[in-house]
């Protein structure tokens, strides 16, 4: 299976509806957007287009402004981070032998369980009474 081919600026305006070039060349200086080949003659993959249509999509249909994009977009970089992390882990214990992968899951289901059941209930903190409080 090859590659898909990859895309440059005009290529990419053309393929995302009310995307102005300017925009995405701001984009890429502001780090929004890294090219999968940077240069004068910047290329991107499929992924950025995806990206670039996320950008889009939280501008235009979600209403976020410019100032809370790049706190969005580290979030989403962080979680398939750890996505790409955690598929690495399960690939180093399914090479291990039964026994060892028998093991981690066990301590993987306690640790769960305790997690679970020392988890705070989500919500504000109760209040405390003022000593002056009768």
């Amino acid at each position: 299976m090859s590659p898909d081919p990859l895309m440059d600026l005009a290529d990419l305006v053309a393929a995302v509806d009310d995307l102005e070039r300017a925009d995405l060349e701001r984009w890429i200086a502001e780090g929004w957007l890294a090219p999968a080949v940077p240069g004068r003659e910047p290329r991107f993959a499929r992924i950025d287009l995806a990206r670039v249509e996320l950008i889009v999509e939280m501008r235009r249909d979600l209403d976020i402004g410019d100032e809370s994009i790049p706190v969005i977009l580290s979030l989403i970089d962080q979680v398939h981070g750890l996505r790409r992390e955690l598929k690495q882990v399960c690939a180093a214990i399914e090479a291990e032998e039964p026994e060892v992968r028998r093991r981690i899951l066990e301590r993987f289901a306690a640790a769960r369980r305790t997690a679970a059941t020392a988890a705070p209930v989500p919500g504000p903190a109760p209040e405390t009474p003022d000593e002056d409080d009768p």
